[in-house]
């Protein structure tokens, strides 16, 4: 069974909580190795459940989402020999939504972080070893103390 495919088997295990997954794998694009496997998470968007509440918006199932990257970690380390890269592309935190005051947004990213412990616990988690992009939405982070230590590009 290739890697993708054990990606595929391990993340289904949620499936009945899933809405949408999207795999592409076209050998025309000469990925490398079937032995390496990329994954992107896009914007999340990740707000305090009092903003969610407020505005109906923001990451809908932080729980399912801690539990898919938790199966990833799983798989990750399971995979001797083969490589499992987690990227999550931009706009983690909603600062923005969180607090339209620029001065303040710094304890609102402290806010979100600390309403979402499982979600940051999985997504944050040595064996996981998440790549992050800053985005539109929280590029701030890349500058104050507390968030430095997150490795975002």
């Amino acid at each position: 069974m290739s890697l993708h495919d054990d990606f595929l088997t391990e993340v289904s295990k949620a499936a009945a909580r899933i809405r949408l997954i999207a795999s592409f794998k076209d050998e025309r694009l000469k990925f490398g190795s079937p032995n390496d496997l990329r994954v992107f998470i896009p914007d999340m968007h990740v707000v305090t459940r009092a903003t969610r509440r407020k505005y109906s918006y923001g990451t809908n199932d932080t729980e399912l989402l801690a539990d898919i990257l938790t199966r990833i970690a799983n798989l990750k380390a399971r995979s001797q020999g083969r490589t499992i890269a987690l990227y999550q592309v931009g706009d983690l935190l909603d600062l923005w939504r969180e607090e339209p005051i620029a001065s303040a947004r710094i304890d609102a990213a402290s806010r979100i972080v600390s309403d979402h412990p499982t979600l940051m616990h999985a997504l944050f988690s040595p064996s996981l070893k998440a790549r992050f992009l800053l985005g539109n939405h929280d590029v701030e982070l890349a500058s104050w103390p507390n968030f430095v230590a997150w490795e975002r590009r």
